[in-house]
């Protein structure tokens, strides 16, 4: 439209390690916002599977601007950090393959973000349910719910002084926003934007490295939501939350398989 002002670019870096089913749904639910000036950036790492061809097949469909990065490294952080590398947006956001966007959330990302005090922040999951039993719905609600409640509490708490930044914040990071002056403030303290040596709970370390370079946000209005097969096939709602519980306190504990 003539005389519209160009919003800024969001680089939504999306990591990927054996996501060839799950990751044509989060490419039509990005597709589906109402954002034009966007661009994603694939890193499948260690893939055994087709997540790069069908990726490239899916973007290519919807017609969107996109580049895909392979590595034969496994690990989420090390694919973060390629993203980001990679990106030139002035906001980036990191997405998990197998999350979708909810309705309008890019714009409330930029509007969290353009000329307001919040450096970056994270975004409320709401579980996907789908061959969910019935059960299995009510439990995946109520770990969510919590999620949640927790990541605005902290997050709010945590902007209220920097001595209330000690509180650890969740990590529940399958959406994370933040722009680009702060990526390269943390980049500048730390070498990289997220902690490759973390094997797990990156999202925890990650979330606490953006509160150092100013206030962070809790986004409630819009959602994204995320897949439940690491419940399913894993210990069950409560053994995966129980297990949660554990590396959230001790994020350099046990080993714990991801499928991001």
């Amino acid at each position: 439209m003539t005389g519209e002002v160009l919003k800024p670019k969001i680089s939504i870096v999306i990591p990927a390690r054996n996501e060839e089913k799950y990751i044509p749904d989060t490419i039509g639910s990005i597709n589906e916002q109402d954002y034009d000036n966007k661009k994603i950036i694939i890193v499948p790492n260690d893939c055994d599977d087709k997540t790069a061809e069908i990726s490239e097949k899916e973007l290519k469909r919807h017609g969107m601007d996109f580049e895909i990065f392979p590595t034969k490294k496994k690990g989420i952080s090390h694919a973060k950090n390629i993203g980001i590398e990679k990106s030139d947006g002035d906001l980036i956001v990191t997405l998990d393959a197998d999350t979708l966007m909810g309705p309008d959330l890019l714009k409330e990302i930029y509007n969290s973000l353009y000329e307001t005090v919040y450096v970056g922040g994270k975004v409320k999951i709401r579980p996907r349910l789908d061959d969910l039993s019935k059960k299995d719905r009510t439990a995946a609600r109520a770990l969510f719910a919590y999620a949640n409640f927790w990541n605005s509490v902290t997050m709010n708490f945590s902007n209220i002084s920097n001595y209330l930044n000690r509180i650890k914040q969740s990590g529940a990071g399958a959406c994370m926003f933040l722009d680009r002056e702060t990526i390269e403030k943390i980049e500048k303290e730390y070498g990289k934007p997220f902690n490759e040596d973390l094997e797990t709970m990156e999202d925890v370390d990650f979330t606490q490295r953006m509160r150092k370079q100013g206030k962070i946000k809790f986004l409630n209005k819009s959602y994204v939501e995320t897949d439940m097969r690491r419940y399913l096939k894993g210990k069950g709602f409560l053994g995966e939350f129980l297990s949660d519980a554990f590396q959230f306190m001790s994020p350099k504990g046990k080993k714990r398989e991801f499928y991001r």
